[in-house]
């Protein structure tokens, strides 16, 4: 294949944006499109490649499948070894859980899958992830891995067969992905089936080039079809944001704009003589160095507090890039993509032995971590710090409007409530309870109100989630009561907030209008403010197993105020049975267990607790 210079500065277009967009400068909010391009430049140089082979029939899949990874590898299991090693000094727990599926999902090719899994690629805390760009580079690698095969295939049937072939692919990809961006936005944006319309526009832009005599389009407009490329890329950036819903139609722009550069920009025009000029291209060809190290860079450097301080840092760290880069394309990327023979030294074992170094570390990283940082008795217990709704929402789903399982000779129980009712449900199947008591659980948020009544109250509702809030159901779910008809006891749990409580009478009398069960109302809770995992550690350094920590008393007052509204035969103030009637809590059980890890829900042992001590209360006649 003839080298394109002007593709290299395509590629310095595409990578700048990126790198600015990630910095925060916000006249580039819509930087990230730069990826789109690298899409659409990776689909035409790899088809290109693909079917000059298979024209002159020297195309193997085992040379093309082994010059991807020259090209991928080398560089990113660099950087992902280096950001192992900073990720290990300097994150904390939750930090490092998510850190390490990433590092797993980086030697997997299924970062894409793994971060879609986890927040979304516009969330502050993304900010924070130093593998986050890897999603890209997943895309990519999964798309390798099909798209010669389908080549292969549809290759019997002439290049033309193939081009429709594409044809309908794209449309197909492009009409899910955008579908996608307005009712699975996640999914859309991180996964192949609605990103990969993108390479296959770079695909087609390869076969009609190589099908024609010259390789060239020949038109007194192609300046203006280049320039207008360019135009549409920078209006992209420029006016693009984070609620541009992508990637659907929105990115044809940038992606026709990236298709028209391809086509027509050559040597010999504008375009062309801008895109290859030395500055353009120096920077294109070290572009997936500046890629890679760009988001480390940044993500290390904001969790030490230096991007958001000083223009200047941020001016300094994208400065430090360039060199950096610089020697990353030239000792890292070019020997190994310049030199076969080192690869072939370097082993096809080797290789795989890295990569299932690096899928180990990313699996198993937490529990490294922790044993070889803080001893493996501790284990469990930094588990829940890392993961903390992990425990709390476990079993939550399994039991949702599940039906009871006839006479069993136990006390039906619909349990309605956010996460305080989660913690309610593991304190009974995590004690004795559990051999009287079988739920069915429902959840309706604590932002919107664990409330049944014909008053409006949407005025107490944060505006933000007013809109979610409209869509639940609450009480008026079909399923929910037909169960209710069937409980013998109906359980209310919520993180309750003072306006909430004006509505929890009506909410009763409705229930009991309706329903013949017998009616719980569980208070708040506040076990005592936030203990993290190092001064949990400190205070059992010491010997302190009796960890007390004082209480939000507004907690108090708000349950005071439930208790009078309810009833004291259908209150149960959950902040009196854990912590007593003090201003502060212990915050682990006899045997030095911890009760909570963020001061509001229960770890294991902490549930355990509540449920033993829920018995005398529950249990009584």
């Amino acid at each position: 294949m003839k080298y394109r210079p002007e593709i290299d500065g395509v590629r310095a277009i595409s990578v700048v944006p990126v790198i600015l967009f990630h910095a925060g400068f916000s006249a580039f909010s819509g930087g990230f499109v730069g990826v789109d391009i690298f899409f659409v430049i990776s689909g035409y140089l790899i088809t290109t490649i693909i079917v000059t082979g298979m024209d002159d029939k020297t195309f193997r899949l085992r040379d093309f499948y082994i010059r991807r990874a020259r090209r991928v590898f080398p560089a990113l299991f660099f950087v992902t070894f280096l950001s192992i090693v900073f990720a290990w000094m300097l994150f904390d727990l939750r930090e490092i859980e998510s850190f390490s599926r990433t590092v797993f999902g980086v030697s997997t090719f299924s970062a894409n899958i793994i971060l879609w899994l986890q927040d979304g690629y516009f969330d502050l805390s993304s900010e924070m992830k130093p593998l986050l760009h890897t999603w890209s580079l997943a895309v990519e690698e999964q798309y390798y891995l099909f798209f010669p095969l389908a080549c292969l295939l549809f290759w019997r049937w002439g290049i033309w067969k193939l081009f429709l072939a594409i044809v309908i692919a794209f449309i197909i990809s492009l009409l899910l992905g955008d579908w996608g961006s307005y009712h699975r936005a996640g999914a859309a944006f991180y996964l192949l089936p609605t990103r990969s319309w993108e390479l296959l526009a770079g695909a087609l832009v390869g076969i009609y080039l190589y099908s024609q005599p010259q390789q060239i389009l020949q038109t007194k407009y192609e300046n203006l079809f280049s320039l207008a490329g360019l135009a549409m890329i920078l209006i992209a950036v420029l006016t693009f944001d984070e609620n541009t819903p992508v990637p659907g139609r929105y990115l044809t722009v940038p992606v026709l704009g990236a298709v028209l550069i391809i086509l027509f920009a050559r040597q010999h025009n504008t375009m062309g003589k801008l895109l290859s000029c030395r500055l353009f291209v120096g920077i294109g060809l070290i572009s997936y160095s500046l890629y890679l190290w760009h988001q480390p860079v940044f993500a290390f450097a904001r969790h030490q507090g230096v991007i958001g301080t000083s223009g200047w840092a941020i001016g300094l760290l994208i400065l430090g890039l360039v060199p950096v880069s610089y020697l990353s394309w030239r000792f890292i990327e070019l020997p190994f993509r310049k030199n076969p023979k080192l690869m072939d030294q370097i082993r096809f074992t080797t290789v795989s032995a890295v990569t299932v170094c690096l899928a180990v570390t990313g699996w198993f990283g937490f529990d490294l971590y922790i044993a070889l940082r803080y001893g493996p008795s501790h284990l469990a217990v930094a588990r829940q710090y890392a993961d903390p709704g992990g425990y709390v929402t476990s079993r939550w789903l399994s039991y949702s409007l599940r039906d009871f399982k006839g006479d069993n000779g136990k006390i039906k129980i619909v349990l309605i409530g956010d996460s305080f009712a989660q913690d309610i449900l593991n304190a009974v199947e995590e004690s004795s309870l559990s051999e009287h008591y079988q739920l069915s659980v429902y959840h309706i948020s604590a932002r919107c109100g664990n409330i049944w009544t014909q008053s409006d109250f949407s005025e107490f509702i944060d505006k933000n989630y007013r809109p979610m809030c409209r869509k639940h159901s609450r009480y008026n779910n079909r399923k929910l009561q037909s169960l209710m008809k069937q409980a013998d006891e109906i359980w209310l749990a919520s993180s309750w907030q003072d306006w909430q409580t004006q509505f929890v009478p009506e909410t009763l009398d409705r229930i009991s209008a309706n329903f013949d069960a017998q009616i719980r109302v569980f208070g708040t809770k506040h076990l005592g403010a936030g203990l993290n995992f190092k001064m949990y550690l400190a205070e059992l350094n010491q010997g302190n197993t009796k960890i007390n920590l004082p209480v939000n008393l507004s907690i108090v007052e708000t349950n005071h105020t439930l208790k009078d509204k309810v009833g004291e035969d259908r209150f149960v103030d959950l902040q009196h049975i854990i912590c007593g009637s003090g201003k502060s809590c212990m915050n682990t059980t006899d045997d030095g267990l911890l009760i909570s890890y963020d001061g509001s829900h229960l770890t294991s042992a902490g549930a355990g607790f509540l449920g033993e001590q829920l018995k005398g209360v529950l249990l009584r006649q």
